[in-house]
């Protein structure tokens, strides 16, 4: 009987390894929507800037996605072949996993981007853990890029409407698939950093993830807001959030930054969807790695 060992998964059979890493990625999730306050996003004091989603939605999408994250890892552990051949193997899955999401939505869009990023995720930790690995941020970063990279852009992809399409076609921004591609190092040296150095200061992990939300906003060139307010706007709130954060020393600081931020966000009707995505893989790589 063989045995998988990742990270804080111990030990456990096939079965159990797939359930516990897909346990972890909607616990990512679900965390990831109930960290406030997120500027323009949807968490437990307000919809952010969008008005056709809510907390409770987000949560129902979130648990119905765990039989495809649990497929996903179950598929990729039996998979004998080479990892950059693996995502079309998990993508099927993950087709699935976006009908469920819309049936459970009405055809509200809540996390396409986290369904390719945590499936990308789930599958690296299982190439690792096949290869018997060593649980670090450099290896799982290293498995995401291989696997991720057989979706770089292709010319039928820049034709396509989605926010990511059009601001490649348009700006260069590569979105999310750029991020896998590049190993998700946006999370593993942006957002992962800064949520566990406030962490060590005894800093809850609900507002560690604001400020490594805050960090994400002012380094990604996040599509979400590409699409909604243009690539100006994409500039000014990067530089506007670098200068800001650049001076904090205090949690407290971060906090009432991104409570001012919402209030700004909301009105301009600005949200960065993609940098939500981004800190939901960084809860689930800090679930996973000790």
């Amino acid at each position: 009987m063989t045995l998988y060992t990742f990270g804080n998964l111990h030990k456990l059979r096939a079965e159990s390894f797939a359930d516990k890493l897909a346990e972890l990625a909607v616990r990512a999730l679900l965390s990831e929507v109930c960290v406030t306050p997120k500027p323009g996003l949807v968490d437990c004091e307000n919809s952010g800037a969008h008005k056709d989603m809510d907390i409770f939605m987000f949560i129902e999408s979130a648990v119905s996605l765990y039989p495809y994250y649990r497929s996903v890892a179950m598929r990729s552990l039996e998979y004998e072949g080479s990892a950059d051949k693996l995502l079309a193997i998990i993508q099927p899955i993950g087709v699935q996993a976006e009908g469920e999401m819309f049936a459970v939505t009405k055809g509200v869009n809540t996390h396409k981007g986290a369904i390719f990023s945590l499936s990308v995720l789930c599958a690296a930790v299982c190439v690792l853990a096949k290869q018997k690995a060593e649980a670090t941020a450099l290896n799982l970063s290293k498995a995401c890029s291989s696997i991720a990279k057989a979706r770089s852009r292709s010319a039928a992809e820049l034709i396509t409407d989605t926010n990511g399409g059009l601001a490649y076609k348009k700006h260069g921004i590569s979105g999310i698939l750029g991020e896998a591609s590049a190993g998700f190092s946006s999370v593993f040296d942006i957002a992962l950093p800064a949520m566990r150095e406030h962490a060590f200061k005894a800093v809850s992990l609900q507002d560690a993830a604001v400020a490594a939300l805050l960090h994400l906003i002012a380094e990604v060139d996040d599509t979400n807001i590409v699409a909604r307010g243009g690539i100006e706007a994409l500039h000014d709130i990067q530089t506007k959030v670098s200068m800001q954060i650049s001076a904090f020393n205090e949690i407290s600081e971060y906090i009432c930054f991104a409570k001012e931020l919402d209030e700004e966000f909301i009105r301009k009707n600005i949200s960065p969807g993609g940098c939500a995505d981004l800190l939901a893989v960084a809860l689930m790589v800090h679930y996973i790695l000790p």
